[in-house]
């Protein structure tokens, strides 16, 4: 498996980058590791500080120069250069450094620990106004600022797993899951809790998968959360339909007293 990494950068700005990752990458077994940089990169001092330590590890290709400024952005740049590659080089798979992997980890940390505490302070009044949201609002729960907090956690959520699984495919894995655990269970407390390890475990299983299949992870990740789908739906047969539509039967009494 051939693996590029391609900086468009002349300055080779995001060099530290490439070293962080290019030795993880070099070390799986089977890949062949390429780094495509501009030519004038080869002579500056991050290309001397951060790649040549590790240049025994890849094969350093230089492409044209890929300016950036005065109307052209890094990523018109990047796409530009990826173009380049992609014809040159054709390399199985193909990375830009344009995000720094350390940051979007501590990202996808904070939204957890962020969504973990919303669901744990406001538990009980955010499954009253799930399910009865008019009695809810009898009762003294502010409905509407417990639906801004879910839609806001949400949004978090999504804007955090873009760049693992994209746009189009961040969908299908808020649905999955949830759906999958609505048929094992009419519990909203267990509920959460598999379609949380269901949502692990299909992402888990994806991106290693992905990577023997040789296919992009978002949709080895979507395509073993099928198929964790259609295996409940033959175990559970038209029981867990049913269950899965009837949201309104649940086994947990609601709020006897009102919720803040």
């Amino acid at each position: 498996m051939h693996v590029v990494l391609f900086e468009p950068n002349a300055h080779g700005h995001r060099f530290a980058h490439v070293r962080r990752i290019a030795p993880s990458i070099a070390a799986l077994p089977g890949v062949r590791l390429t780094l495509v940089t501009a030519a004038e990169s080869l002579s500056t001092p991050q290309f001397a500080e951060q790649i040549a330590p590790i240049r025994d590890q890849m094969t350093i290709e230089a492409s044209r120069s890929y300016p950036i400024g005065e109307g052209n952005t890094y990523l018109k740049a990047a796409a530009e250069g990826v173009l380049w590659t992609a014809r040159t080089i054709r390399p199985d798979h193909l990375y830009v450094p344009y995000a720094d992997g350390t940051i979007q980890i501590i990202g996808l940390l904070v939204v957890t620990a962020l969504t973990a505490a919303f669901v744990f302070l406001r538990y009980r009044a955010l499954l009253f106004s799930t399910f009865d949201p008019e009695v809810a609002a009898v009762s003294g729960v502010n409905v509407n600022r417990i639906e801004a907090a879910l839609m806001i956690v949400l949004s978090l959520a999504i804007l955090a797993t873009l760049t693992v699984i994209g746009v189009t495919l961040v969908a299908a894995m808020l649905v999955i899951p949830a759906v999958i655990a609505r048929m094992l269970t009419d519990s909203f407390g267990r509920m959460l809790w598999y379609s949380t390890a269901i949502g692990t475990v299909c992402g888990f299983v994806g991106m290693y998968a992905s990577y023997y299949a040789g296919v992009p992870s978002g949709t080895m990740i979507v395509l073993v959360g099928a198929t964790v789908f259609v295996i409940v739906l033959l175990i559970t047969g038209g029981k867990g339909l049913r269950r899965s539509a009837g949201l309104d039967s649940h086994s947990e009494d609601l709020l006897a007293e009102p919720a803040a």
